[in-house]
């Protein structure tokens, strides 16, 4: 009898699998693939929840440290980006996207609940804003409108 080998992955390891799977695998023909970043796990798995019954491929991240390590992986098509985040302002992130000649083509949406903010998107760089709380059907057609659907 065989021995039964068990690896331990660590949490990159396996996030790295599991990017590799839903990339190659899960995503049949010209699905596209958007990022949520948010870090309101209820909110990420509402909207996430809501985006996949359209037919989006997401990846919602709770963690903002990590953005640009998933964008890498994950190779978003549009990015929802909450402004207000824990140790993070979302407009930082998206100007740093928008700047880098690898990332500069994601569309980007940014949102908060702090309606000062959708004057300002712009100079990050943003595609565009949405004001929480918002209606999953103007979350759709912004989606369909940057991603030329």
């Amino acid at each position: 009898m065989r021995d039964l080998v068990i690896y331990q992955l660590t949490p990159v390891q396996f996030q790295h699998i599991f990017l590799y799977l839903f990339d190659a695998i899960l995503i049949p023909g010209p699905m596209f693939k958007i990022l949520i970043v948010d870090d309101d796990e209820d909110l990420l798995e509402s909207l996430g929840r809501i985006l996949k019954l359209k037919g989006f491929g997401i990846y919602g991240l709770s963690n903002a440290e990590k953005t640009f390590e998933i964008v890498d992986l994950f190779k978003p098509d549009l990015i929802i980006l909450d402004i207000t985040l824990c140790n993070h302002d979302g407009r930082d992130i998206c100007r740093k996207l928008k700047l880098n000649p690898a990332t500069n083509k994601i569309k980007i949406l940014l949102y908060s609940a702090i309606h000062d903010h959708e004057n300002d998107y712009c100079e990050y760089g943003a595609d565009g804003f949405l004001k929480k709380p918002f209606e999953s059907i103007h979350l759709i057609d912004k989606i369909n409108f940057h991603l030329s659907l």
